[in-house]
């Protein structure tokens, strides 16, 4: 386990595949953490602000529901991609740059939160919940 501190820590100095692979794997867990804390806070201040608009029920899961799949699942594709370039980087171009991980994932985990952020002050998500006509 890595403690959270070494997230944006420089890759070692391996230049296998498996190793800038794994590098940013062992940090994926902590980037989904990220995004569903910043999904979490931004579902409850859309929910709380439909509250003052009249009463709510299951808003906060349809939510949450929405947002994990709306933006869980292309943040995770976009994090692969961050694996991808990294590859792309040190194996096709033979670039020697140890600092482009940790500078990858630092700047796509701000973008991943300003995504979030975006779509929720400007968007808002759909509720999926079943409305009966009542």
């Amino acid at each position: 386990m890595i403690l959270p501190r070494a997230y944006l820590a420089k890759v070692a100095t391996t230049t296998s595949a498996g190793g800038i692979i794994g590098w940013w794997e062992i940090r994926r867990l902590y980037y989904n953490v990220i995004v569903i804390v910043a999904l979490v806070i931004a579902s409850v201040w859309q929910v709380a602000e439909k509250a003052n608009r009249g009463p709510f029920g299951t808003e906060l899961w349809s939510t949450l529901l929405s947002g994990f799949v709306l933006i869980l699942i292309p943040a995770n594709i976009w994090y692969t991609g961050g694996w991808v370039v990294d590859l792309i980087v040190k194996k096709v171009l033979r670039l020697a740059s140890p600092g482009f991980g940790p500078w990858a994932l630092a700047l796509g985990t701000i973008f991943s939160l300003l995504f979030i952020g975006f779509l929720f002050v400007h968007f808002g998500f759909p509720d999926f919940t079943i409305n009966n006509g009542m």
